[in-house]
């Protein structure tokens, strides 16, 4: 392969495409459960569609890049195999690519509504001051993670059609396992944390305490999960008895499946393997799994 095209490749992992994606998915989730819940019939254009993924994706990308300028330390023990700590991309040219995706993600945002593109920019910053400030304060860098991460789910409603009660319910349970899998990622950047001096849940905690609230924040996730339809009954949509009993059975076949299933098996790779790297890799592969699923849980909610 060309130095180029390998260099290109490696400022790409940077951005790291795959958190971009389920960024996406999040944001057209919420374009889909607002649609859903409108009272009338809602035109929504390409055009819109089309910004609403540049803002989230370039915003993600520019969060991921300035994580791994201000990581670079840590992440010569945790990531070597990342571009910027092995040396493939440099810091300095790591600094222009985030600079120029945040821009991007501000200038797109002006397509829409006033409290959207609000949300958008103040996203935008608040995931830039992440690294720098806020990563290091024990469980508030996590649950600053988990929020923004979730709030893609009301941005996609807010820029389209409009908030609804299914867009929160949605909102909260993406909140929740992106804090349990943030948990969990304490536990296995527990060695190169400590050694850059970095303060995590894990390194101020240890990791079995940080596994071990990462699996009570699970606890209530499952819970939600399994009244979701229920909350959303009880927050003026119809009833649930209303809704076709095949329907509500498959939603909650694929939560205990596809959600439930990998986030008891993360919790059984972590348990057993708190101070194994690969164990916890595992652990944190198949808590992505179970997020992903709950974008799909969402969208079949009756």
């Amino acid at each position: 392969m060309p130095r180029f095209a390998r260099w290109l490749a490696a400022a790409v992992r940077v951005c790291r495409p795959h958190n971009a994606m389920l960024a996406i998915g999040g944001a057209l989730l919420g374009v889909w459960l607002a649609a859903r819940g409108a009272s009338s019939p809602t035109a929504i254009t390409t055009a819109t569609l089309f910004a609403l993924a540049l803002v989230v994706s370039s915003a993600v990308a520019a969060a991921n890049v300035w994580n791994d300028i201000c990581d670079v330390a840590a992440d010569r023990l945790n990531a070597p195999q990342r571009p910027i700590a092995a040396g493939v991309v440099s810091s300095r040219v790591a600094v222009v690519l985030a600079t120029v995706l945040t821009l991007i993600a501000f200038v797109a945002a002006s397509v829409f509504s006033t409290h959207a593109s609000t949300l958008a920019r103040l996203g935008v910053v608040a995931a830039l001051v992440y690294s720098p400030w806020i990563k290091s304060t024990v469980l508030v860098g996590n649950v600053w993670v988990a929020v923004l991460s979730a709030s893609t789910v009301i941005l996609g409603a807010l820029a389209t059609v409009g908030y609804s009660p299914r867009v929160g319910v949605a909102f909260a349970l993406l909140m929740l396992v992106v804090l349990l899998r943030e948990m969990m990622k304490s536990a296995a950047d527990v060695v190169g944390d400590s050694a850059s001096g970095m303060r995590s849940v894990a390194t101020y905690f240890g990791p079995t305490r940080a596994i071990g609230f990462a699996r009570g924040v699970c606890v209530v996730f499952a819970l939600v999960g399994l009244a979701a339809p229920a909350l959303i009954s009880g927050a003026s949509w119809p009833n649930t008895r209303h809704a076709s009993a095949s329907s509500l059975w498959v939603y909650l076949a694929w939560w205990c499946i596809a959600v439930i299933v990998p986030l008891w098996l993360a919790f059984k790779a972590a348990h057993s393997a708190t101070a194994t790297p690969p164990g916890l890799q595992r652990a944190l592969r198949l808590s992505k799994l179970a997020g992903a699923s709950t974008l799909v849980a969402q969208a079949l909610l009756p």
